[in-house]
Formats: structure tokens, sequence, C-alpha cells
């Protein structure tokens, strides 16, 4: 059973490192290139080494046909989620313009920041295995 501690303590981890980074920035002790370069190194280093490290720490890499089930599962799902982000735009009533947006945002959800490091911490490194290969 999960222990709703650890959940909490790594959402408090997440909010603290929101709220000094939003201070920084009210303060200027990060400029708008700062903020532009903190972001692609979360985004292009940080998060794919995260990824990387489970796969290399994961104690089920021997099991292959676990991992292209659940590669599977990741490739229905987002073919499940394109045909439903095609209409989410008109049922919400978007403009034109902006449908496109909102079937991207259907299609590829934002787990990287926050979802990456609560799945560590509530089902460890073998879990993050397989959120990395979504």
């Amino acid at each position: 059973m999960l222990s709703v501690s650890i959940i909490l303590t790594q959402m408090g981890v997440i909010l603290l490192f929101m709220i000094l980074g939003f201070v920084a920035g009210k303060k200027n002790q990060i400029s708008a290139a700062g903020t532009r370069d903190l972001s692609w190194l979360a985004v292009n280093i940080c998060g794919p080494c995260q990824g990387l490290s489970a796969v290399v720490q994961a104690n089920s890499l021997h099991d292959h046909a676990t991992a292209f089930k659940v590669l599977g599962l990741n490739f229905l799902l987002y073919a499940i989620l394109f045909v439903v982000g095609i209409f989410t735009g008109p049922l919400l009533r978007a403009e034109k313009s902006e449908r496109k947006f909102f079937h991207v945002m259907t299609v590829f959800g934002n787990c990287g920041f926050l979802g990456l490091p609560l799945c560590e911490a509530v089902f460890g490194k073998e879990a993050l295995l397989y959120l990395t290969m979504n």
C-alpha cells in the first residue's frame, strides 16, 4: 500500500523548488535568458538522463517481454489519444485557429517535470523505467 506521506513529501519538495524559482525570478536573480536556459537544461539534459538512469538501474531489464508489452500499449494509447485529440477542440468550442493546440495537448501530456520524480518516489526505479518508455 502506498504511503500518503511519500507522495506529500515529494510534492512538497517540488513545491519548494517552484517557490524558490518564483522568488528568484521576482528578485531578478534569474533573468529571462537564464530561465530559458534552465528550462532547456531540464528538458534536454536532465529528463533524458533520468530516463537513462532508470534503464541502467532497473532490476527488470531481463524481462524484455514486459517491456515490449508496455511499449505496445504506449503505441495503442497514443493512437487512441490522437483520435480523441481531433475531437477535443470542437467539443470545448475552441476557435478554429486554436484547435491544433488542443489536439497536441490531448496527445502529449506533460508528465516530465512532476510525473517522473513523483513516480520514482512512490514506485521506485522500475516503475520509472516504464514511464520513460511513454
